[in-house]
């Protein structure tokens, strides 16, 4: 039996419908794929040492984060500091931004280390 060129095989949907399910989820599977994280933020006692590396997906960092901040009785730091934990892929380009300034990455580095300098609780 001859294929008309309107008609589709299955594989062909099948791969389109992946190709769909992947633009449309990109952002929410960066959140669940498993990779190396990078801290580029300040210090902050009792939570995370500026450098420090981290494995997992990033919603299992951003979870490690929050589990050491609420334990160090400093809950409220842990979405700041989450703004500065960035991919390792991405990490030279982050920390040409930080040091720019005028950037949303420089901001979340100076509202980080003003909350940790007492500025902002």
């Amino acid at each position: 039996m001859k294929k008309k060129d309107s008609e589709i095989t299955v594989a062909e949907a099948k791969a389109v419908l992946e190709t769909n399910e992947t633009a449309g989820s990109a952002e929410k599977a960066d959140n669940e794929v498993s990779g190396v994280y990078v801290y580029l933020g300040p210090t902050v006692k009792g939570i995370v040492t500026n450098g420090s590396i981290m494995r997992g997906t990033k919603n299992s960092v951003m979870e490690y984060i929050a589990q050491r901040a609420e334990a160090a009785g400093l809950k409220e730091k842990a979405a700041k500091i989450g703004r500065l934990i960035i991919k390792d892929r991405e990490v030279s380009a982050a920390r040409e931004q930080i040091r720019t300034g005028g950037n949303g990455l420089s901001r979340a580095y100076e509202a980080v280390l003003s909350a940790e300098n007492g500025g902002e609780k």
